[in-house]
C-alpha cells in the first residue's frame, strides 16, 4: 500500500513563520518560494479561524497555505477543527480536534483525511496568539515526524 503522506502536511510540515496581517495570507514568496493561493474561510458565529503555511519535510522549498476553522467541543479549550489546504493544486479537507491555549500557553491536534487510513498529529506553544509547532504523521502501526510550522490565530465569528 502506498502511502501519500503529503497530504498531512496540513499539519505536518508546517513553516515556521512570523505573525502576518489578519487581512491576508501569509507571505510564502518570503521563504523563497510561493504558494497556491486558498480562498479564506467565512466564519459562522463562535467559530475561530487560524491560518499559517506549512512545508513537507520531503520537499522544503514547497510552501503551502493553510486555514484551520475551529468550532468549540466541550470546555473553552477544545474545539472541533476543520483543516483547509491545496495538495496536488486540489481544494483539500482534513477534520479532527486541538486542545490546549490558543492565544498563550501549550495545545496538541489532530488531523485526518477523508480516507481516515492515517492520522497526523502536532504539539505546539502559543505565544500572543503565534502557534509553533512539531508535527507527526501514522500510517498503520508507521510513525513518521512531518516537520515543524506555525499557525496564527486570526479572528472568532460574531456572536449572535
Amino acid at each position: 500500500m502506498k502511502i501519500r503522506i503529503g497530504q498531512w502536511m496540513v499539519l505536518a510540515g508546517l513553516l515556521a513563520t512570523t505573525a502576518f496581517g489578519a487581512d491576508k495570507q501569509p507571505d510564502a514568496n518570503s521563504a523563497g518560494a510561493s504558494a497556491e493561493q486558498l480562498a479564506k474561510p467565512t466564519l459562522k458565529s463562535g467559530e475561530t479561524l487560524l491560518s499559517g503555511t506549512f512545508t513537507w519535510a520531503q520537499k522544503p522549498n514547497e510552501i503551502h497555505n493553510i486555514y484551520v476553522v475551529l468550532t468549540p467541543s466541550g470546555s473553552n479549550s477544545e474545539w472541533n477543527a476543520v483543516y483547509l489546504f491545496k495538495w496536488s493544486k486540489k481544494d483539500t479537507t482534513f477534520t479532527g480536534t486541538v486542545k490546549g491555549n490558543l492565544q498563550n500557553g501549550t495545545l496538541s491536534g489532530d488531523a485526518t483525511p477523508p480516507d481516515k487510513k492515517r492520522i497526523f498529529h502536532f504539539d505546539g506553544t502559543a505565544k500572543s496568539g503565534v502557534i509553533n509547532y512539531t508535527s507527526s504523521e501514522t500510517t498503520g502501526n508507521k510513525h513518521a515526524n512531518q516537520g515543524s510550522g506555525s499557525f496564527k490565530l486570526e479572528t472568532s465569528g460574531a456572536a449572535t
